[in-house]
């Protein structure tokens, strides 16, 4: 590894964020389907991130969700709105 000794930057809290893990569901092997994906875009402040995974197999990590809020209140409630809603299965 090569370190350059390079500052952080500004670290300052730009907007307030929650992320969630896309875990594969209990009982789901096999090609991947995002259930709940188109619904849980259409929530204010969702960015999914998808690690371009084919094929999934009990709570393997397939992604993740970041919800930006305007404040964490707002960002929490939103993050367990897509919890709810978005879950790895198969086809």
């Amino acid at each position: 590894l090569i370190f350059y000794n390079l500052s952080l930057g500004n670290t300052a809290v730009i907007s307030p964020a929650v992320m969630v893990n896309l875990l594969g569901e209990p009982d789901y092997s096999g090609k991947v389907y995002y259930e709940g994906l188109t619904e849980s875009l259409k929530t204010e402040g969702v960015k999914v991130h998808l690690y371009g995974r084919e094929y999934t197999k009990p709570f393997l990590n397939l992604g993740h969700v970041t919800v930006l809020g305007e404040t964490i209140q707002k960002a929490r409630l939103n993050a367990e709105k897509v919890k709810k809603q978005l879950k790895v299965k198969t086809q």
